[in-house]
């Protein structure tokens, strides 16, 4: 008869659906009218929440600029400095 001692290691990953996650989850899956609605509502059912007059100007200019905003890709990635690489140059 052999007697010993044995060890078992095992990984196991769950999701525990919390408040939350189940909260963060719709917030995300909210259109942007839908998520104004949202906060506002949440805004008048909890008086500890508030909201700078400055925060709702900067939403309501991005909100009705829309597609005003156009970034030149070529340009933008142009030098490739964000990419986390330099490039070479050659050594004469």
């Amino acid at each position: 008869m052999k007697l010993g001692y044995h060890l078992n290691i095992t990984q196991t990953q769950k999701l525990i659906m919390t408040p939350e996650l189940r909260q963060a989850i719709n917030i995300l899956q909210l259109t942007t009218l839908e998520l104004n609605n949202f906060i506002e509502k949440q805004l008048l059912e909890n008086p500890l929440l508030d909201t700078s007059d400055e925060i709702q100007h900067t939403i309501s200019e991005v909100s009705e600029e829309g597609e005003k905003f156009d970034i030149d890709w070529q340009e933008y990635f142009a030098d490739g400095s964000d990419l986390g690489y330099s490039q070479q140059r050659e050594i004469k």
